[in-house]
């Protein structure tokens, strides 16, 4: 009998992160991402799609323009631009990054295309020197999606800063975590033109009940306490409350959904207290995070090669989510899940095949495989050496079935 549950994740909070719920010191997130190049503007929001939502607003963009994007994605990002009344062009991925394939991308330009909206999959660097080229040579626009990506590196430095926009998402199963909030990041030569985000002010009391719901679930998904509160209360949702479920731990595709700038809490003066004391210790995480993902590698033995991906292939990955890719990721978390290792599968989909997208729909053959054959498995500082090889031997069983 598994005697623990292993999280798929952990954002590695210290009761001192806690504290600065209580008594935050005036901090700001320039203080927190410091060292920013010139130039460069970071902007609180409530959420990372928040961020996108307030640069689409503020972007030399009109209806009709045509924005390109990576196809194996996490599909509100698309409905966003919907929701702007631009048009999504779906441009396959590198089967071993996930992320936006340069050459494909150049296939898919026409003379409509203003923006390419380039997503750090996982925290997996994307091809940003090739990419920039390819804007630069078709005079367009480039917004970066780190909600993954605090200390990816490309060109050793950090992603984010390449084009006139990115943004950065601190929800709870981000690799820096304060409870919600997002930043909106712009760095190109009229950054200082865009003005304030101002979002519609949420009332009430789930303004005050999301934070404290997020806190709590912050601290259920610890691995100490993961096997004890957040997977059995999760589980017994799936069972009996599933649209709770769903909102707490959203799954699989919802045609219906539409972004509501008023939908969530603002962004909290603490929260930029809690973004500036795990900014501090990033480096160290991401080396610990980087040496859990080896271990589980290592001890794969010849099957590693079958399994792995390539996440620095451009630059260095910050392993904040750890992706493997099996015959079938579905039946894969069903094995690693009897064998206490939380995972999750179709975490992303191949949005070009999604039903509200139809108008827009393309074949993106490598995106179709990542949605079927991507598996995210736990790595965060603190799995063990026996949690890696509890890890390693769940998926050699999800391989051989």
């Amino acid at each position: 009998m598994v005697r623990r549950v292993l999280p798929r994740h952990s954002s590695e909070l210290t009761w001192r992160d806690y504290l600065a719920i209580l008594a935050p010191r005036p901090a700001t997130l320039e203080e927190a991402w410091s060292g920013l190049p010139a130039q460069a503007r970071v902007l609180p929001t409530p959420t990372g799609r928040h961020a996108l939502w307030a640069f689409l607003e503020e972007a030399p963009l009109k209806p009709g323009d045509e924005v390109l994007l990576a196809s194996y994605n996490f599909y509100p990002v698309v409905q966003i631009l919907v929701q702007r009344g631009l048009v999504p062009v779906f441009v396959d991925i590198e089967p071993q990054t996930l992320n936006l394939d340069p050459e494909d991308l150049t296939r898919r330009i026409s003379k409509r295309s203003r923006l390419v909206l380039v997503t750090h999959m996982f925290g997996h660097p994307a091809d940003m020197d090739r990419i920039g080229e390819i804007c630069r040579e078709g005079h367009l626009l480039i917004f970066e999606d780190c909600a993954h990506a605090p200390g990816t590196l490309h060109g050793g430095a950090q992603v984010g800063f390449s084009g006139e926009g990115a943004l950065f998402s601190f929800g709870v199963y981000k690799i820096l975590n304060s409870l919600g909030g997002g930043m909106l990041v712009l760095s190109g030569p009229e950054a200082d033109r865009f003005g304030m985000p101002r979002f519609p002010v949420r009332r009430g009391p789930g303004s005050l009940v999301e934070p404290l719901a997020r806190l709590l679930f912050s601290i259920g998904s610890s691995p100490a306490l993961h096997g004890l509160t957040l997977h059995p209360f999760l589980g017994f949702c799936e069972r009996h409350l599933p649209g709770l479920a769903r909102t707490l731990d959203p799954t699989d595709n919802d045609p219906g959904y539409r972004f509501d700038p008023a939908g969530r809490a603002p962004f909290r003066p603490f929260m930029a207290e809690m973004i500036r004391r795990q900014v501090a210790r990033l480096e160290t995480n991401v080396a610990r995070r980087r040496a859990a993902a080896e271990g589980i590698r290592s001890r794969l033995g010849r099957h590693a090669e079958d399994l792995w991906l390539q996440p620095d292939r451009h630059g260095r990955s910050n392993a904040s989510y750890l992706g493997v890719r099996l015959p079938d990721a579905a039946e894969g978390a069903r094995l690693c899940r009897e064998q206490g290792v939380g995972c999750r599968e179709r975490e992303y989909l191949d949005c070009s095949r999604l039903p509200q997208f139809a108008a827009w729909a393309t074949e993106c053959p490598e995106s179709k495989r990542a949605e079927e054959q991507i598996l995210r498995i736990p790595s965060y500082p603190s799995l063990s050496d026996s949690d890696q090889e509890r890890v390693a031997r769940a998926l050699l069983r999800a391989l051989q079935g």
